[in-house]
């Protein structure tokens, strides 16, 4: 016997466009388009900043740069300012202009920012900061997402499969899917999801390659489903019930601080994460999520599934995910064929 290991990563680039906003621009396989690609790094060390948000406000669009630092964008041609920030630097902005087709490559170098001056709040709970910085999460989350009644935007998914035959970590990809799809949602529930291109691998069929957004957790909302388990997540109404909270480390991205917080599972028996989660100061919601399900959740043969999640400001208010990787094993014994 042997035992196979596949290496699955979802990853899924989103561009929300509000439906309150007048105009939704979309490059359209009829304009001149122009891809404006580089490398994120930071200006005093010259480290890549894989994570980085990039976008464009003219359009309402964006893209996350990727492990290696690497962004790519495609716009129209014309004129756009490009905003480029993570957590931990200041906000850059650079301008393109183009009138005609072709590729322009942008590499960003971002300043570090730093909290010169540590800021002095009073918290309710003295022991643990991160439980009153929670309460505020959960209840801006409501009054804020309260106010979202509709929203539309295009996605990217891509698919890695790797395999680790003999499970010591070197992998080779089996299979490629890649989906761009066209999402609607009003509320309360209202969701439609079309596929308008793939492109899959020879090993697999059209048919096979159905990974979507919508088949994506959304750690927006306050339970998500993985196979037939619902977990609550860190920002459910009755967090405190299922999670521990600890304040480990405070960035500062601009004017605002970052707060990084550890959450643990009060209980190994109910489906829920474990991991970090970044917090705003100027909004109490959401940045980023970097989570691990609980021995509870139990998917067997798919093991230790990961979820990383980031999230950006629209409409100065909304704060809605860009990003959404996941990753997964699928442990598979095979029987050995006999010589």
């Amino acid at each position: 016997m042997f035992k196979r290991y596949l290496f699955l990563t979802a990853r899924d680039f989103i561009t929300y466009a509000l439906l309150l906003m007048s105009v939704f621009h979309v490059a359209s396989p009829q304009q001149a388009t122009i891809s404006v690609y580089g490398y994120v790094r930071s200006a005093e060390s010259g480290e890549l900043l894989p994570g980085s948000i990039i976008r464009v406000n003219e359009l309402s669009k964006g893209t996350v740069a990727n492990k290696d630092g690497l962004y790519r964008i495609i716009l129209p041609c014309g004129t756009y300012n490009i905003y480029i920030s993570c957590i931990g630097y200041y906000t850059d902005t650079i301008k393109i202009i183009s009138d005609t087709v072709h590729e322009i490559r942008r590499d960003i170098f971002l300043m570090p920012s730093s909290i010169i001056v540590p800021v002095i709040v009073v918290y309710a709970d003295r022991q643990n900061p991160a439980n009153e910085i929670m309460k505020y999460v959960i209840e801006h989350k409501k009054e804020i997402l309260g106010k979202l009644r509709s929203y539309k935007f295009k996605a990217y998914t891509k698919t890695l499969l790797k395999m680790d035959e003999k499970g010591e970590g070197d992998t080779a990809i089996v299979g490629i899917l890649e989906t761009q799809t066209r999402s609607y949602w009003k509320y309360p529930d209202h969701y439609k999801e079309e596929i308008v291109a793939r492109r899959q691998s020879a090993n697999f069929t059209p048919e096979q390659n159905i990974f979507t957004v919508g088949r994506i957790p959304n750690l927006n909302e306050d339970v998500v489903t993985l196979s037939s388990f619902s977990i609550r997540t860190p920002t459910n109404q009755n967090a405190f019930r299922y999670y521990e909270f600890e304040m480990i480390d405070t960035l500062s991205m601009d004017d605002c601080n970052v707060f990084r917080i550890r959450l643990k599972p009060k209980s190994k028996t109910i489906p829920l994460f474990d991991g970090f989660i970044s917090i705003s100061d100027k909004s109490y919601l959401v940045m980023s999520v970097d989570i691990k399900c609980n021995e509870a959740v139990d998917l067997s043969p798919i093991k230790d599934v990961r979820i990383y999640q980031q999230f950006s400001l629209f409409e100065s208010k909304y704060w809605l995910s860009i990003e959404s990787v996941t990753t997964f094993y699928v442990d598979l014994a095979i029987p050995s064929v006999p010589p």
